[in-house]
């Protein structure tokens, strides 16, 4: 398997890594306990990353209640391809 396929396959277990626990060699706390001050600055690019990152870690966390096999099965094909194909596969299973 190439190596950049095998990163894709677990970039979404670091959203959910960074989400739950954060990044703990940076000491940088879990996303979820960022303020809404600092998620929400006029820094685009910072609150764009943290909205995809909530995105999929909600639906990971709510929607399948941390189950993995559940998760990659509803979006193996996705989750194969990287964490923005997943975000677009989650927002339409969303508006459904």
């Amino acid at each position: 398997m190439d190596g950049m396929i095998t990163l894709r396959n677990k970039a979404w277990r670091d959203v959910i890594q960074h989400w739950e626990k954060g990044v703990l060699e940076k000491r940088l706390p879990s996303l979820r306990d960022w303020l809404y001050e600092y998620t929400h600055r006029p820094n685009h690019n910072l609150q764009s990353k943290y909205n995809q990152q909530h995105i999929i870690a909600l639906e990971f966390l709510n929607q399948y209640k941390g189950d993995e096999k559940k998760f990659v099965k509803a979006y193996e094909v996705t989750v194969q391809k990287g964490i923005t194909s997943l975000l677009h596969a989650i927002t339409a299973a969303c508006q459904q």
